[in-house]
């Protein structure tokens, strides 16, 4: 695991307050003092976040990721310094990693577009599916349109322009432009550090996994009569089924939660594809109103809140 020069202070503070060191299993033998300890785990903070849905959306704040990254502090820390690094990956790994990699080298001035549909089954057996479909921009200020669905119905729509992060609620059929470039306690505002749209797609969190050692490969899986690779994590939790030809995700379930997500959608878009259009909320619904005021879009994102509660985010 390398160390990074220009460490966050502020997620360091955060988690200083926890103090991993204090831990006896760390303690022991381990030759490194606290700041030592926390510079070298400060990289495993801007890991994709493991939630609810294997995707993401996949992508939580890195203060959010804060607590998942706190838990883990103490193995890590005790990994180090037994090994001096992490175990190594097994060479069937090292391959499909290489192929993954390759995949996530997106060529610039196009779009990258993904579809994740979460499927469960309620106790009174009803069921329930949410969906995320994003647009992300592979070129600086990558902007990027979502839009979240619920059994259906389409709750919202969002896109980050230049930062800024304005919302389309259907029911009223407005816009709320944000007054400015978007904070980080505002809701959806994981892309509001600049991260390259890779980062937000499944596939990372696929290469993520991939870096951590003892996945289980199954290269000659089918699903749903079709060959597909099989990558299993975290001691059988996560499981990932990939394209044998493209290494795009096809379907992933987390043991923890119940539902499959699937992947519809996965793909960068042709050039001729690629309109600027789908970035923008006032392309996909030119009869909208469009709302400047900033107390209208303080509403809209209350309203976002409500709303996301029945995403299961």
């Amino acid at each position: 695991m390398s160390t990074r020069g220009n460490t966050d202070s502020e997620l360091l503070d955060l988690i200083r307050n926890a103090d991993p060191m204090r831990d006896s299993r760390v303690q022991a033998n381990a030759g490194l003092d606290t700041e030592s300890a926390l510079r070298r785990l400060a990289p495993e903070l801007d890991r994709p976040a493991l939630q609810r849905t294997p995707h993401r959306r996949r992508r939580a704040l890195r203060t959010v990721v804060l607590a998942v990254a706190v838990a883990a502090t103490v193995f890590v820390v005790a990994n180090v310094a037994s090994t001096g690094s992490g175990s190594a990956i097994s060479p069937a790994q090292a391959m499909i990693l290489r192929h993954v990699r390759d995949a996530l080298a997106w060529p610039p001035h196009t779009i990258y577009e993904e579809d994740s549909v979460t499927t469960s089954t309620r106790r009174n057996g009803a069921t329930h599916t949410v969906e995320y479909h994003e647009w992300l921009s592979t070129s600086p200020p990558y902007n990027s349109r979502l839009m979240v669905v619920v059994n259906g119905k389409v709750l919202w729509e969002q896109a980050f322009v230049s930062g800024r992060l304005d919302v389309y609620d259907p029911t009223t059929n407005t816009i709320y432009l944000a007054p400015g470039v978007a904070s980080r306690d505002v809701v959806g505002c994981q892309r509001c550090s600049g991260d390259t749209p890779q980062s937000n797609s499944a596939l990372s969190e696929i290469q993520y996994l991939l870096n951590q050692p003892h996945a289980t490969i199954n290269k000659h899986a089918v699903l749903n009569g079709k060959p597909a690779i099989k990558l299993t994590f975290d001691r059988g939790r996560f499981s990932y089924w990939i394209s044998p030809h493209t290494y795009q995700p096809l379907q992933a379930t987390d043991s923890f939660f119940p539902g499959v997500s699937r992947f519809p959608i996965a793909r960068v878009l042709s050039k001729t594809q690629a309109s600027a259009s789908l970035l923008s909320l006032q392309a996909q619904h030119p009869s909208a109103t469009v709302d400047h005021r900033g107390t209208d879009y303080k509403t809209a994102q209350r309203l976002v809140r409500v709303r996301g509660a029945q995403t299961g985010r």
